[in-house]
């Protein structure tokens, strides 16, 4: 489903509406909303959320199963309530920005009510105003992209997982054959990225490449997060699938701890949920599954349960020497100073690092860099260990003083 946002300028009226008339004009409005509703065979619900009749502004909220909102569309609702405008600017927006706006109709009298609405939608259980146990934790967010192809190769290079993520831009990138994409989803993803803003970058790349080349029509996506063993109510998740046709979901599945350290596997019921669901909406949702790097048990049921459906592993790979030094150099372009021979001192040829290993090793030079070069007033104090490791308590201050026989002694310890 696919939620907007129109801004429409309105042909200025020789009538001035007064604000005894406007409780009628919202009557009518709500009257015509239900019916055009209902004359486009419920595909697209349109709502006057507000009239700013002083600036001559409407702002209307849609939701649409299309992929596109037709500007012709737009223009029949504005005919059939007896508005004119001269021109309109349309965005996408989350769903929960569209549910802000049809409660804020609500409020207007432009609709009967907003969850009468959302039950005609099915995406009332999905109001966080009425649901707030979900049995998963989930946001949702726009990502808008005017990256090209060659700036998207670019962003990879500062990434681990580069060699798979750039293996999969050349296949995102090779033109299909005729003039439109196929409606459907070739393959899906697995991400097993260590480093969370190493995930996200290299999401906004794939999602970005995807986009670019028409395999997801719609900028907004969901993102899931699962624990192992907690009840998982699939009826909701289905729903967000649902709406989510003509984009993205990505699920989240991290690693969690027993309080004695052990880490907590991910119950097969809640896998076979989700898999299914993955199948389900196979052709209509991309899907990624975010997974830990280093967890090839939850990786192999996942794809056991997925069956026929083709995932793309995006991962981090092992740096050793120069492709370490590399990456050292992309973090160091990213935080706009120049490496120097003191970055790359502690990386020696015969090991292997992770992402996080080198941002770690990143952090503590660029600490010192910015002390040495930059903010020198700072240079001559030391780090919290060092300064921890100065304040040597001398004995049990209770102890000395439990000892203590008289002023006189005090004075002696004192000095």
């Amino acid at each position: 489903m696919f939620f907007y946002r129109i801004d429409t300028n309105l042909i200025p009226s020789t009538e001035i509406v007064e604000n005894n008339e406007e409780f009628e004009v919202a009557g009518f409005i709500q009257s015509k909303t239900d019916l055009f509703f209902n004359e486009i065979e419920q595909t697209c619900h349109i709502a006057v959320s507000n009239i700013l009749y002083r600036k001559q502004i409407m702002i209307l909220c849609i939701a649409s199963k299309e992929e596109a909102i037709q500007e012709n569309t737009i223009i029949d609702f504005l005919n059939l309530i007896d508005f004119k405008c001269n021109k309109f600017k349309i965005r996408e927006i989350t769903m929960n920005s569209y549910i802000s706006l049809l409660r804020k109709s609500s409020r207007n009298d432009f609709i009967s009510a907003e969850d009468d609405i959302l039950k005609l939608l099915n995406i009332d259980r999905l109001n966080s105003r009425l649901y707030r146990n979900h049995s998963f934790d989930y946001s949702e967010d726009l990502l808008y992209s005017n990256k090209t192809s060659r700036i998207l190769y670019e962003d990879t290079a500062g990434l681990l997982c580069s060699k798979s993520l750039s293996e999969e831009l050349d296949r995102i990138f090779v033109k299909t054959e005729g003039t439109k994409n196929p409606l459907g989803h070739p393959v899906h993803y697995m991400f097993q990225i260590e480093n969370r803003d190493s995930q996200d970058e290299a999401f906004k790349i794939l999602h970005s490449a995807l986009y670019l080349n028409k395999r997801i029509t719609s900028q907004r996506y969901s993102r899931v997060t699962i624990e192992p063993y907690d009840f998982l109510d699939e009826k909701i998740l289905d729903t967000l699938f649902d709406v989510s046709i003509g984009g993205t979901i990505i699920l989240s599945m991290p690693k969690y701890f027993t309080e004695g350290g052990a880490v907590t596997p991910y119950g097969s019921e809640n896998v076979v949920k989700i898999c299914d669901l993955v199948k389900k909406y196979r052709n209509r949702v991309l899907t990624i599954i975010d997974i830990p790097h280093d967890d090839n048990i939850l990786k192999e049921s996942i794809i056991e349960n997925l069956g026929s459906v083709i995932t793309i592993n995006v991962f981090d790979e092992t740096a050793f020497e120069d492709r370490a030094r590399s990456f050292l150099r992309e973090l160091a372009k990213k935080h706009n100073v120049k490496p120097n021979k003191s970055l790359y001192r502690t990386i020696t040829n015969d090991k292997g690092y992770s992402a996080a290993d080198l941002n770690l090793i990143f952090d503590e030079w660029y600490g010192r860099h910015l002390k040495n070069n930059f903010y020198t007033q700072y240079a001559d104090l030391n780090t919290a260990n060092k300064q921890v490791a100065a304040i040597k308590p001398k004995g049990n201050a209770f102890q000395e003083l439990s000892k203590m026989i008289g002023l006189e002694q005090a004075k002696l310890i004192i000095k």
